[in-house]
């Protein structure tokens, strides 16, 4: 068959084109490498022995480049006859770019040693560079050389993503994921620092710090450090050396985060250190630490998202750990909020699966008719209690129902949720026409500022309905049904107000006055209190405190209306205080009361009929108790 001059030029152009795009494997079967260039037009590099770059030497690596090590040495030597190593006594340039990394990889876990920095070693720089399959990812032997590093990343080391024998380096941005023994080794004299280090998913160990002889220091800086088998971070030098720890996340192990098992000096501070299941730590001294679920973006990335706490939780008030928020939004309403946030009463009802804090300066706005269902476990598990999920406020909490369409926040049975706490930080808080069901303490205050207490109705709480341990507040119309311990507990120093409070059957108390410190003084104004266990209320106090009772009905109990148990000022005036079972009153003065049957409507309603003696019973002439009468009628020919 004869060619046309066209079909000609085009079998040539097909030629050409399969010739070019064919490449050969550069072979390198070991020795030494003398001011070599390595680029991707060579890929892939194809190391069958160990090689090494002497001194005075330099071997640079170009971005893209691909360099593949056999899994046996055919020089039989070095550190590992049996497997090849890259070893540096000179100079090292990798110029890997977050596009284009480089990359060294062995065929299996171990199957290669790794990238040795020898005791002479001149300059290394590595940026962007992935190991892969080695034993120990970097060896570090060099006690004079100038290093950096960028992005340097191991993966899959049979031993150690890094070991540190030697010198005082830094590295910045080292990562080690699935290493078999730990993510970092730190052994023999001088310094490491690593800063925004990711350690995830190692086995045994993220960091191993085990100096065998030697003074040597660790610094670890705005590290995330997860899932590393037992310990976050473990000394167990043979001599004492320093560990600093600051600004970092330590998270998920099975045994502790940070644990000192030797004589050293371990110190954590400004880091987040959460759910390693024996303890947080072990030994060492810590400051200014949280325990919180850091709310990564997944398990295999560790970047913060919106809701994080360690977000804002170093000394400089950036965020903790090596991966901060960028914009990743926390999937559901939990975490802190560190921006002012409006709940749509379109969405509601919301669930919540775990602890959310309103940061200090920031508002949550919940508007009325809103629903937010918490669950009974806490996925921050943190707070006041871990295991269970709070609504914690250091700033402000604007939950404004209505009468007709209050704000619910719920659980599904006693205690399944810890209830709502307004911090020390918390001021401006408004809420009102709010109910609280199934909490453990439905209202907890520890706040020293002023906030806005009114119309707060809490339901079947394990523990109490109001829990009031710091600052002076005042509520005004709160309701406690069925509490477990008592409807409202008054613990530390300060003083409660509470006017036109109703507080029925609740278990134990009342009111229990047990402040465990400090003077505390409690006024109690136009309250109903009724068939709550033993006691309508008692003092318990460690220290002295004042009582002042006027105004209220208190009915109904198994031991006494009013009792004085300590020795604090107990007052009880113009009330009703009737048929509790041991007396009336046990110790305080009492003045102007009665005891009659208030008449309520109900026992479930106590709002008074018209017969009620309570009734004009104030020294206003005004009715007693909460709930004044307005229409209806006792019914029958008894009572005023």
């Amino acid at each position: 068959m004869r060619c046309t001059p066209v079909l000609a030029a085009i079998a040539a152009c097909v030629t050409l084109i399969v010739a070019g795009s064919a490449s050969a494997d550069t072979i390198k079967t070991g020795g030494n490498v003398i001011n070599e260039t390595w680029t991707p037009a060579g890929n892939p590099y194809v190391v069958q022995g160990d090689l090494t770059v002497p001194s005075g030497s330099f071997l640079t690596i170009q971005a893209g480049t691909i360099v593949q090590f056999a899994s046996s040495d055919s020089q039989g030597s070095g550190l590992d006859s049996g497997r090849v190593e890259l070893i540096v006594r000179g100079t090292l340039d990798v110029q890997g770019t977050v596009m284009a990394p480089v990359t060294m990889s062995g065929a299996a876990s171990g199957a290669w040693y790794g990238l040795e920095l020898d005791t002479t070693a001149a300059s290394v720089s590595l940026a962007n560079l992935t190991i892969t399959n080695p034993a120990r990812g970097v060896s570090y032997g060099a006690t004079g050389a100038t290093f950096s590093s960028t992005n340097l990343i191991v993966q899959s080391a049979s031993q150690y993503g890094l070991y540190a024998s030697a010198g005082s380096p830094t590295i910045d941005g080292f990562t080690a994921i699935a290493a078999g023994s730990a993510g970092v080794y730190v052994d023999l004299a001088g310094a490491l620092t690593l800063t925004s280090c990711v350690l995830r998913n190692n086995g045994g160990y993220g960091i191993e710090f085990a100096p065998t002889s030697g003074a040597r220091a660790l610094t670890v800086t705005n590290c995330s450090i997860n899932a590393n088998g037992s310990y976050g971070i473990r000394t167990l030098a043979s001599t004492a050396g320093t560990a600093t720890i600051t600004g970092s996340i330590i998270t998920n192990h099975t045994a502790y985060g940070v644990a000192r098992s030797d004589s050293s000096t371990v110190t954590t501070t400004y880091s987040d250190v959460w759910n390693n299941s024996s303890a947080n730590f072990l030994g060492g001294t810590q400051s200014n630490n949280l325990a919180s679920n850091p709310l990564f973006v997944s398990t295999t990335n560790l970047r913060l998202t919106s809701n994080s706490p360690a977000r804002f939780g170093t000394s400089a008030m950036t965020d903790q750990g090596a991966l901060p928020y960028v914009a990743d939004a926390t999937p559901g309403l939990y975490g802190t909020l560190w921006v002012p946030t409006t709940l749509s009463l379109a969405q509601s009802p919301f669930t919540v699966p775990g602890d959310l804090t309103v940061a200090p300066g920031v508002t949550l706005t919940i508007p009325a008719g809103v629903t937010l269902s918490f669950a009974s476990s806490d996925l921050m598990f943190a707070g006041i209690d871990p295991g269970r999920p709070e609504l914690q406020v250091s700033g402000a909490l604007v939950a404004d129902g209505t009468p007709a369409s209050p704000i619910a926040l719920t659980g599904t049975a006693s205690g399944a949720w810890y209830g709502v706490e307004l911090l020390p930080a918390a001021a401006g808080s408004l809420l009102d026409n709010v109910v609280i069901t199934n909490p453990a303490r439905g209202l907890s205050l520890y706040a020293t500022g002023a906030n806005t207490l009114s119309a707060i109705t809490v339901q079947s709480a394990s523990q109490y309905g109001l829990y009031a341990a710091a600052g002076s507040p005042t509520a005004d119309a709160f309701t406690a049904i069925a509490a477990g311990s008592a409807g409202v507990y008054v613990d530390l120093a300060g003083a409660l107000t509470l006017t036109n409070c109703v507080l029925r059957n609740n278990g134990g108390y009342g009111i229990e006055f047990a402040p465990t410190s400090g003077a505390r003084a409690l006024t109690v104004t136009n309250c109903s209190i009724n068939a709550n266990g033993s006691y309508g209320i008692r003092t318990l106090a460690s220290t002295a405190g004042t009582v002042t009772v006027a105004n209220s009905i208190i009915t109904n109990h198994t031991a006494y209306g009013v009792a004085r148990s300590d020795s604090s000022t107990v007052t009880t005036t113009y009330s009703d205080v009737w048929n509790n079972s041991s007396a009336n009153f046990l110790g305080g003065t009492q003045s102007n009361n009665l005891a009659s049957n208030p008449l309520f409507v109900s026992s479930t309603n106590l709002r008074l009929t018209s017969n009620s003696p309570a009734r004009f019973g104030t020294s206003a002439m005004t009715d007693q108790g909460a709930l004044p009468y307005v229409a209806d009628a006792t019914p029958g020919l008894y009572g005023t």
